[in-house]
Formats: C-alpha cells, structure tokens, sequence
C-alpha cells in the first residue's frame, strides 16, 4: 500500500501554499530587526527601519512611482502604440527618481574615466571590460557635443537598460508563465535590485539586462525553441561585460547535459567554451589596444584576488557579517524567503526551466556566501543584485501559477505591495541622496 505525503493531498497543499503566502510579511518585518537586535547597530536602509524613516511626501512619491511602473508594465503587454507609451511612462520614472547616491566606486569612476578617456581612449579593467568601455566611449560622445558628467552619462545608459529588461522580462512572462503574467512581472521587478535600473552608477546595469536576454534564450533552449549556441553566445558577451555573470556556467552546463547535444561531446565541449573564448578573445584585444595590458590581470582584478591574495576575496565568518548579507538578499529579492517552501512544495512538479533556474540561483549565492563585500555590504549591494534575477524567476514561478487555489492572486498581490513598499522606499531614499 502506497502512502500518500501530507503535502501532495491537495487541501493540505492549499494551505499549505496560502500559509507560506501569509507569513511573508511577517518574515519580512522579523529579518529587518535581526541584525540591530543581534548587533546592537542600525540597519537603516533596509525593512522596517527604512520604511519607519519615510514622511507624508515620500508615501506619495512611493505611491507615484508604484502607480506609475504598474501602468508602464500594464502597457508593455499591450500592442502597437500602446506598447511604446508604457516604454516611455517606464523611462520616464526610472529617470525622474534615478540614485543620487553613489558608493565609493562610484565616487572614483567621477574622475577615472575622463583621465584615461585623455590618456589611453577608455577606462578598462579586466572584470568589466565592455562594461566599462562602452560607459567611457558613451560619455565621451556626449562630452563632444556638449558637456556631460560621467554620473549623468551612467543614469541614461542604466535607465535604457532598465527597459530593455523589462521588455525581456515581459517576453519571458509570455513564453514561459501560463497564468498571471502581469502578476508575475510585477513579482520579479518589485525587488530591490531593480534599483541598478534607477540611474545606478556603476557597473551592473547592462550585465544584468544581458544576462535576463541570456535567462530568456536559454529557456527557450531548454524547451528546444532556440540554439544552445545562441545562449552560449550570450552568456558569453554578458561575462565580456562583467566577469561575475561567468556564475552562470554551471547553468549552461546543464542545459547542455539535458539537450540532445551532449550525445555529440565535441559539440557540447564547444558550446561550453564559446563564452571563455570571447573572454580570451576580449581580454586579447583589449591588450594589443594598448588600453589594458595583460599584467594588470594577475595584479589588479578580483578575479585573481590582486595577485592570488585569496584573503582579499575571502568573507569575514562572523554573525554581523552574513546578518547584514542576508539583509541584503531581503532586500534584493524578498522572495528568498519563499524560496524553500515554494522548491519543498513544487518538488514533484518542477520542469527542466525550473532545474535551471535552481541552478542559475544556487551557484550565483556563492557570490553573497562566499565573495567579500570589499566596500561593505551596503556599498557592494549592485555587485549581488546578479543573484535577484534568477531567484526572483524561480520563485515567483513557482508561487503565481496556482489558479486553482482560490484567494492565492489576492495573497500575492499583498505580497506585491509589502515588496513594492520596501523597494520604492529605497528607491526614493537613494535619490534624495547626493553625489559626493
């Protein structure tokens, strides 16, 4: 005699699901007091001690640009005209409440880019090669017909890419999420690193709207819709444009373990080098240009912990340390903490999209578990916001599509409103902020 799990009988499932909906307000408030309960220090920026900062006209700028990126994405899934004016309503308010507020990189990147534009044509370092490059190249053109900061030169680039990720983002609803896709898009986007699309000044913003193209490509592949080449190609121009998105090997790895490919092991073996070999071929250019020589590799990139100093890269194992981190990935994506009910739940129906997004997540948290916050962890937070992508696919994957369940659309839509508080709240606070 068979014996059926209490989670796989369906009303226990229901409520299960519901249960898992409820508490997520109430984690979200109980996260937000670990780290000064534990420390004894504030944690302003995050949670309920963020949003306890803001007054009356932050609430209505919160309630405006809330109002207005719903009505933008409401839009986007329409046609023709209508399509382009969500585009629009959604530059639009990325402009207008773009980050004022720079960390120290971002400080810095103020006065390196226009010294080495004048000495050797662009500033370039080996983690965020084209990154980097096309930053110095777009405001050098825009310094030449007239003049421009490199920190407004950096908002128009990060806003323009904060469509074209939305505008994946909506594609991937469509092709990938059978229910609720609005729903869904709103879910992802409300997290916290969709402030890199907010006017963010540095290095993250183009990556990510590449590696969400890469998200796409590779669900249509794993779905045998599209090339593996195709995705391979694409992960590998996101790793030219920063080295941290090279996380997301392992996931390639999979796709082509689970395609026809892998009965063809000379082809699966080029697949998997295409992205390194653009690297090469990147860093090989770069060198013979004279802008970055290959010394500066071993010396000065994080990639070779600055000359094999692995201490550098190493994080400090203390309870603070990973309190603020986990902080952090609240912040980045508040879905993490449906995360483990919502794999525990879904064990027995999870398709090869969702095996490949659990892959994408888990090795990306090596980045938030085992790389350093050189800057501290609220300066470094756009160097993890890689991470909130495909976890926020994953999860949110897995929560939306339930219409079977009844009340589940009304659950996550006060899920939705608790994120998009949380989010804007930051939004609004970095760009009261100034440049330094």
């Amino acid at each position: 005699m068979q014996l059926t799990k209490l989670s796989e009988v369906p009303e226990i499932k229901i409520i299960l699901y519901n249960a898992g909906i409820l508490v997520f307000p109430v984690l979200l408030v109980v996260a937000s007091f670990l780290f000064p309960a534990i420390t004894g220090r504030q944690s302003n920026w995050f949670g309920v001690n963020q949003i306890n900062s803001v007054n009356l006209f932050n609430i209505l700028q919160i309630f405006a640009i809330a109002g207005s990126f719903i009505a933008g994405c409401i839009l986007l899934f329409r046609r023709d005209y209508w399509r382009i004016a969500g585009a629009i309503l959604i530059l639009f308010i990325m402009f207008v409440f773009r980050s004022n507020t720079l960390n120290p990189d971002g400080v810095d990147l103020l006065w390196k880019i226009p010294s080495d534009v004048d000495k050797v044509g662009a500033h370039v370092v080996h983690d965020e090669m084209l990154e980097l490059y096309t930053h110095s190249l777009f405001w050098n053109t825009l310094n030449e017909l007239g003049y421009f900061g490199v920190a407004l030169s950096y908002q128009i680039l990060s806003v323009l890419s904060g469509l074209l990720f939305m505008l994946l983002l909506v594609k991937y609803a469509k092709e990938n999420i059978k229910s609720e896709q609005l729903l869904f898009v709103l879910l992802v986007s409300s997290g916290g690193f969709i402030q890199l699309f907010f006017g963010d000044v540095e290095n993250y913003s183009i990556t990510v709207a590449i590696v969400m193209w890469y998200f796409l490509v590779a669900a249509r592949a794993a779905n045998c819709k599209a090339s593996l080449m195709t995705a391979s190609l694409i992960l590998g121009l996101a790793m030219c444009f920063h080295l941290e998105a090279g996380f997301l090997l392992p996931s390639l790895a999979y796709l082509i373990y689970k395609s026809p490919t892998r009965e063809k092991p000379v082809l699966s073996l080029m697949i998997m080098l295409i992205p390194l070999v653009m690297v090469g071929i990147c860093m090989v250019l770069f060198h013979l240009s004279g802008i970055l020589p290959f010394e500066n590799l071993w010396l000065y990139s994080h990639a070779t912990a600055h000359g094999g100093n692995i201490a550098s890269v190493l994080p400090p194992l203390t309870v603070p340390y990973y309190l603020e981190m986990l902080n952090l990935l609240i912040l980045l994506f508040p879905s993490v903490l449906l995360l483990p009910p919502g794999l525990i739940l879904a064990k027995s129906h999870l398709n090869r999209i969702d095996r490949f997004l659990i892959t994408a997540t888990g090795f990306l948290m090596l980045l938030p578990l085992a790389w350093k916050a050189a800057l501290g962890v609220q300066n470094d937070w756009n160097l993890y916001a890689i991470v909130a992508v495909p976890g926020s696919l994953l999860v949110w994957s897995l929560w939306v599509q339930k219409p079977e369940i009844r009340w589940h659309k009304y659950l996550l839509i006060t899920v939705l409103a608790f994120s998009m508080l949380n989010t804007f709240s930051w939004v609004v606070t970095n760009n009261a902020g100034r440049f330094h």
